[in-house]
């Protein structure tokens, strides 16, 4: 129970525990990775260095090098990992990185290999 339901009146209690939740089902599953690459927003002239800390089919997330993260959603990108570009649209920030939705999904034989290869494990810790 949130601290806003907790001292909420009964009444808007109920309402409150009866909204849905803003949380969006994954469409496709994130495999941890650790990927050198680059982002380029659409607007900059400049690329941003950073990693790929995770891999899905429809999107990943990208943990820009440096110290800060642009609180930025909706906006285009151009990323550039190992020998492959693509496009995709920053649907989230948070204080891990970026969350990019590419826009042409990945063969789900290609994420399994690039996992394989650049993958991060329990073993690895």
């Amino acid at each position: 129970m949130s601290a806003v339901t907790k001292f909420a009146p009964a009444p808007l209690r109920r309402i409150i525990t009866k909204l849905p939740h803003r949380r969006r089902q994954r469409q496709f599953e994130r495999h941890p990775c650790c990927i050198t690459g680059t982002i380029r927003m659409d607007g900059t002239n400049y690329e941003r260095e950073g990693l790929i800390l995770e891999l899905s089919v429809g999107g990943l997330l990208f943990r820009e090098a440096s110290h800060f993260i642009l609180q930025t959603e909706g906006v285009g990108v151009d990323i550039q990992f190992l020998d492959r570009r693509m496009r995709g649209t920053i649907v989230n920030t948070q204080d891990r990185g970026y969350g990019i939705k590419l826009a042409t999904t990945l063969a789900e034989e290609e994420v399994e290999q690039l996992v394989e290869q650049h993958g991060v494990f329990e073993h690895d810790a």
